[in-house]
């Protein structure tokens, strides 16, 4: 797995990881239009003339950072020095700690989807600074 690039330890459970490895096949699979069509969908840059290993190596890395647990993304995103706090447009923190009034419950759907955005932004956030 380590030979691979994928950091398995980091990962929620073993089934998580064999799903990731099962992706990666399918990405190893393809050819160079394929992976630049992939890449170009999760927003991920395509030079004029990308290099198959280059962009394999993006939806790699893309692939593990959608996997993480939130937590691991937070420590992935400080340790590149990309900040991790999500904010509202009025300043205030935002995100699942912010919300229901500070008292830490929240109905378990609104939990659910501020956790997705928050990934979709932490993504973002470290494909802007890696690539």
């Amino acid at each position: 797995w380590q030979l691979r690039g994928v950091p398995v330890w980091r990962l929620p459970s073993e089934i998580m990881a064999f799903g990731v490895l099962d992706q990666l096949d399918v990405l190893e699979a393809k050819g160079l239009e394929e992976l630049a069509w992939q890449c170009d969908k999760r927003g991920l840059p395509v030079e004029d003339e990308p290099e198959l290993e280059v962009l394999l190596d993006r939806l790699r890395t893309a692939l593990v950072w959608d996997h993480l647990p939130l937590d691991e993304l937070r420590r992935e995103c400080e340790a590149m020095g990309v900040p991790a706090e999500m904010w509202a447009p009025d300043g205030q923190p935002a995100g699942p700690a912010a919300e229901g009034g500070g008292r830490g419950f929240m109905w378990r759907g609104a939990a659910n989807t501020a956790d997705r955005e928050e990934r979709q932004e932490l993504v973002r956030r470290l494909s802007e600074l890696f690539w």
